[in-house]
């Protein structure tokens, strides 16, 4: 039976994260968090329209805590390539965390221009990050690298087509010039 007591939106956020992380998501549904929550589904749906939109809020502040770690490593890191592990350790672990759960909706139905605008999205987030590494470390005759290098990382933390440590010595190479 639902209780009537207010559950707060980080508690059915906490409690969703939990469901989505168990069980490759397989029981990932308002129904199930709200029974978990011991609400009503409806009072989940005051704060999200649709699961779909609660998923990607859950990735979405697990995405913001990787890029405070991007960020710090960059302000921190004492050389390019240390700067840059730390970003690829980064971006890597957020990944792991959601690999299934893509893998699993591979074949969703998303547009192209959806997929794109969350693919130039990470990439102008984490080129931020790589740009002050790059003015801090790098050439500043051309800073248009730091595209380069998170298209690079991206590629290597999601299809694994890229050695990381390609990267870094990429990196080590640019820095001697």
């Amino acid at each position: 039976m639902p209780r009537t007591s207010k559950v707060s939106k980080e508690e059915i956020l906490d409690t969703a994260k939990k469901i989505l992380l168990d069980k490759n998501g397989e029981a990932f549904s308002m129904r199930n968090i709200a029974k978990e929550c011991g609400i009503s589904a409806g009072t989940i749906y005051n704060y999200y329209p649709d699961k779909d939109t609660l998923m990607e809020e859950i990735m979405i502040t697990d995405w913001d805590i990787a890029l405070r770690k991007m960020k710090e490593v960059s302000e921190n890191a004492s050389g390019l390539a240390e700067g840059l592990s730390g970003i690829i350790e980064a971006m890597h672990e957020f990944v792991m965390i959601y690999r299934h759960i893509w893998m699993k909706h591979e074949d969703a139905p998303v547009t192209f221009k959806l997929r794109s605008a969350y693919h130039d999205r990470l990439i102008r987030e984490v080129s931020g990050s790589v740009r002050h590494l790059l003015e801090r470390f790098g050439t500043k005759d051309d800073l248009s690298l730091d595209i380069i290098f998170t298209e690079s990382m991206l590629s290597s933390v999601t299809r694994n087509n890229i050695d990381a440590a390609d990267i870094l010595h990429l990196a080590e190479y640019i820095t001697k010039y």
